[in-house]
């Protein structure tokens, strides 16, 4: 298979969790599904959102707010295909 330039962290996740999700283990889609992010980040996200309304943010700020961005989607991919595999497993799909 070729593997077309320019390729992203993105791009390979992707084709990492594409795969057939009947093969995920119940316990690992469970355990993925109770991951929670810490309340103090949830705080700090908040304060950075607020800081971004009002065109405060630093340079730095800005990017760690990405950086939050990135985990959170990321984390909405994984449980995503985790909630499938319990599907599949359960029979409810």
């Amino acid at each position: 298979m070729s593997i077309a330039e320019p390729i992203t962290e993105w791009d390979i996740l992707n084709r990492i969790v594409r795969s057939d999700h009947s093969e995920w283990p119940t316990e690992l889609a469970e355990a993925i599904l109770r991951i929670e992010i810490p309340k103090e980040d949830r705080q700090r996200v908040h304060e950075l959102l607020v800081k971004n309304q009002n065109d405060e943010l630093t340079a730095s700020e800005k990017r760690t707010l990405e950086s939050y961005r990135n985990v959170s989607v990321l984390l909405d991919i994984v449980r995503s295909k985790a909630r499938m595999a319990t599907r599949k497993t359960s029979g409810q799909e």
